[in-house]
């Protein structure tokens, strides 16, 4: 992975993260928050996101709370999912301040429907 990490090209960037999510190794989660927090391109966040989510990554609840701030909708979408997939109630605080700094109809929604998830998982 440290390869696909330093490569200039985004597509072997982005078909190196998702190679790991869809091969759903825990032994992968490091290179997956590691990718999250590093990379520069949604497309690779999202595959990230989705591949801790898929694999209940507790250890990645803090960088999904990171992500919670990032700028695009999508990728805070996918964080307040991925929280949910999780399930660790710890998250409930971050989500909600995420959902209530948010002026995005559709990322409040979401947030909104992760929270109730959190929550009826508690």
């Amino acid at each position: 992975m440290h390869v696909a990490e330093a490569d200039s090209d985004k597509k072997v960037r982005l078909f190196a993260v998702a190679g790991l999510r869809m091969r759903g190794d825990r032994a992968n989660v490091p290179f997956l928050v590691g990718a999250l927090e590093d990379a520069r391109d949604d497309g690779i966040k999202l595959h990230a996101i989705r591949g801790l989510a898929e694999m209940r990554a507790s250890e990645s609840v803090a960088p999904l709370v990171a992500a919670l701030d990032e700028r695009s909708a999508l990728v805070r979408m996918a964080a307040g999912d991925a929280l949910a997939d999780i399930g660790d109630n710890a998250a409930i605080p971050a989500v909600e301040a995420a959902r209530r700094r948010t002026w995005n109809p559709f990322v409040r929604h979401s947030l909104r429907m992760a929270l109730a998830r959190l929550r009826a998982a508690a």
